[in-house]
């Protein structure tokens, strides 16, 4: 996880190279940064354990001298996982002239937060999500720190994972059936990622779940 920081230290270490003041939330010693994350509620270990990751991290950087000699300042409000107080932290933490958003978990409180730093045109770092609603187009100032973390971490266990072969064995792969079962659960899931917004009966939700339904009646 400590590569995942990394990369947010590059970017703020590129992005207020330019000298104090330059931007909100930098001054000649401090860098401010905002997240809103679920520190109560049934997901409240999601936060905690972002916040913690990346505390450990910025203290780290700060007892080395900061950025360009800035210390690093992480404002956290707490949004329970909830979409509306995500919203709300949101324009807070932009009022408070934070230098951009950071660690948000969840997609659909990253999603409700979109249209405020969108407007404000305040970037989005490191969102804890998978969702499909923060891959479509449109999110120009959010970076993913997991993407490039992840093609890392393919390249590396590709490279460094032990080839075992056996030669009196002959593998087949179902590639028919994996890609059947592949077409049935993408349905399913979308479904269940607009139910966040909409009710059961809804047709992007009843629909999409009922399709994948079938399909998986048909893997089967």
């Amino acid at each position: 996880m400590s590569s995942a920081w990394r990369w947010v230290g590059g970017i703020l270490a590129a992005a207020t190279a330019f000298g104090a003041g330059a931007e909100p939330g930098v001054t000649a010693t401090t860098i401010l940064i905002g997240q809103s994350a679920a520190f109560s509620g049934p997901a409240s270990e999601l936060g905690t354990e972002m916040r913690a990751g990346a505390m450990a991290y910025f203290q780290q950087v700060n007892a080395s001298g900061g950025v360009h000699g800035r210390k690093i300042e992480l404002r956290s409000l707490d949004d329970g996982y909830e979409s509306d107080r995500a919203a709300a932290n949101t324009k807070k933490l932009i009022d408070d002239g934070v230098f951009l958003l950071f660690g948000y978990v969840g997609t659909p409180t990253s999603n409700a937060s979109k249209p405020i730093f969108t407007a404000a045109r305040v970037p989005f770092v490191g969102p804890f999500t998978g969702g499909i609603l923060t891959d479509t187009v449109g999110w120009h100032w959010i970076f993913f720190v997991n993407i490039p973390i992840g093609i890392v971490t393919l390249v590396v266990i590709g490279r460094l994972m032990p080839k075992v072969s056996h030669p009196e064995r002959v593998i087949s792969i179902d590639y028919l059936g994996a890609a059947a079962f592949t077409a049935a659960i993408v349905p399913i899931m979308l479904g269940l990622t607009n139910k966040l917004n909409n009710d059961w009966t809804d047709p992007s939700v009843a629909g999409l779940i009922l399709l994948g339904a079938v399909l998986l009646g048909v893997f089967v």
